[in-house]
């Protein structure tokens, strides 16, 4: 091709991606093509891909992107490059040689680090490398780092450089992300307090209020629900406690911290409160009545339940349930408090107070002998009893026996058939109908006990042992305890004994037997140990 040929330098600017030159006529012309950039918001991350022309009929375009394409200065953050050659067909080419520069300022120096600088395309057109912020202090917050990129070779001798920008900023600043906005929705519209409130962020057919992801970029939903109380999450639920207008606050966030915020009120209305009533019964009870409690007029919000029955009942105890009773030890004033839980929650109480009397009569009574035995007649004396209010008389004595009889009367006598260990009874009842029990242990033998023993010294030569024998004494399950008069003292469970003296003194024996009641007998029986 003659110079001829060549026509002089044109110069286009384009104002969109796609414009039209006209040419006179079939030849070799060089052309300049200014591409201008208008950002809103963030940085563009695609650059767009107009070609390069050189000296040769080759058409190359390049595509630049990063990701992401804001950087915190923090030193260590990075941003993945990938860059996409194609020919004028829009396919991939390969074994493309790169240089890739920093420029910050208007003037090409290292801001950060690319970790190369001279790529080459592989077989899909692409290459890729990594660029790490500075850290703070290198340069100012909201500076923006220029990446170019440049074909290298004979035929790219002309190539003007692409150019991608990453926006540097301050560590801790939150960036609002690209191609999504923020907004949620919450239901119902006017919830009472203990009612679940829904929170949705995802975007239905006519839904205005709804965080629009296209993109998929949000990995974080964080809450703040105005009441002191927090979530995370795209669909979260929330209670609230008291009625009251709460901000609640929602911040997204993509993967490099960049977020955005959107907040909403919440009005929550006074739904109501369970409301807590019980009865009591006897009203006026008495010290050893069982009182009967029961909260079946308790009531909850229209549209809720009561799930929950709590009682103290002013003692130290509790107890929990729609019906309770309880017993008090001591005559008092208690205050009974029932707290009821709604299944929302919501709580109410109420209390009373409940006055224990004593107005019991006073029983008491004794007995004898104390420890009878089988066939022997028990006599019973229950006269110390008495009324605890003036004015008022005992009407009535009612004895149990612990061997199926009974009796009546402030006094009475029994006869028990067989040993045994008796409980005894005895309710005594005031002319008001008042109540109190009183209780003894009687211990019946089955034999009277009695103590008798024979003795007989040996003719053994050297010593002087006597040979016992208490088998006449009477009893049941005895045991038997001697003393021989010279101060030692043998108690044994079987009848016969024998024992030597030290020497021939007259000596007094005494043998004491105990039966399994604790009833007892002695004797004493003047032994002569001389054989």
């Amino acid at each position: 091709m003659s110079m001829s040929s060549f026509q002089a330098p044109t110069t286009v600017e384009a104002t969109d991606r796609a414009t039209t030159m006209p040419f006179r006529a079939r030849a070799l012309y060089l052309m300049t093509v200014l591409v201008t950039m208008t950002l809103s918001g963030c940085l563009n991350k695609d650059a767009s891909p107009d070609p390069f022309v050189g000296p040769s009929e080759l058409g190359l375009s390049l595509s630049l992107s990063a990701s992401p394409d804001v950087l915190p200065t923090d030193g260590s953050s990075q941003s993945l490059v990938t860059i996409l050659a194609r020919d004028g067909a829009g396919q991939a080419i390969g074994n493309i040689t790169l240089r890739l520069q920093l420029r910050f300022g208007g003037v090409l120096q290292d801001v950060g680090r690319i970790s190369a600088s001279t790529l080459v395309t592989g077989q899909n057109g692409t290459a890729a490398a990594t660029y790490t912020a500075p850290i703070a202090g290198d340069v100012d917050g909201g500076a923006v780092i220029e990446l170019l990129v440049t074909p290298v070779g004979d035929n790219f001798a002309n190539a003007v450089p692409r150019t991608l920008s990453i926006r540097l900023v301050p560590t801790g600043v939150v960036v609002p992300p690209q191609n999504y906005t923020t907004g949620f929705r919450f239901s119902p519209a006017s919830p009472a307090e203990f009612q679940d409130v829904l929170f949705e962020t995802n975007c239905l057919v006519g839904t205005v209020d709804c965080v629009n992801d296209p993109s998929g970029q949000i990995v974080s939903y964080e809450w703040d629900f105005g009441d002191g109380t927090t979530g995370s999450g795209s669909s979260v639920t929330h209670a609230y406690s008291s009625p009251a207008t709460y901000s609640v606050t929602l911040t997204v966030a993509d993967a490099v911290g960049r977020g955005a915020t959107a907040i909403k009120p919440v009005t929550v209305i006074s739904g109501g409160t369970p409301t807590a009533t019980f009865t009591s019964s006897p009203s006026s009870p008495n010290l050893g009545d069982t009182v009967f409690f029961n909260a079946t007029t308790s009531t909850a919000p229209a549209g809720r339940s009561i799930v929950s029955y709590a009682w103290t009942f002013g003692d130290g105890t509790s107890g929990s349930g729609v019906t309770v009773s309880h017993g008090y030890d001591l005559a008092a004033a208690y205050q009974v408090t029932l707290t009821v839980t709604d299944d929302r929650g919501a709580v109410g109480s109420t209390s009373t107070t409940v006055t224990v009397a004593n107005s019991r009569p006073s029983v008491d009574f004794v007995f004898s002998p104390s420890t009878p035995a089988v066939d022997t007649a028990v006599f019973f004396d229950a006269s110390v009893s008495r009324p605890t209010v003036p004015g008022r008389t005992l009407v009535s004595y009612a004895w149990v026996f612990g061997d199926g009889a009974t009796g009546s009367g402030p006094t009475t006598s029994h006869t028990y058939s067989s040993a045994s260990t008796y409980s005894v009874t005895l309710t005594v009842t005031d002319n008001l109908g008042e109540k109190n029990t009183a209780n003894a242990t009687v211990p019946v033998g089955s034999v009277v006990v009695s103590a008798s023993f024979t003795w007989i010294s040996t003719t053994l030569v050297g010593d002087r042992v006597v040979n016992f024998d208490a088998s006449a004494s009477t009893g049941n399950g005895l045991t038997y305890t001697w003393n021989f008069g010279d101060g030692e003292i043998l108690t044994a469970t079987v009848p016969t004994i024998s024992y030597a003296f030290v020497d021939d003194s007259i000596r007094n024996v005494v043998l004491t037997v105990t039966d399994i009641a604790g009833n007892s007998a002695s004797t004493t029986v003047t032994v002569d140990p001389a054989p």
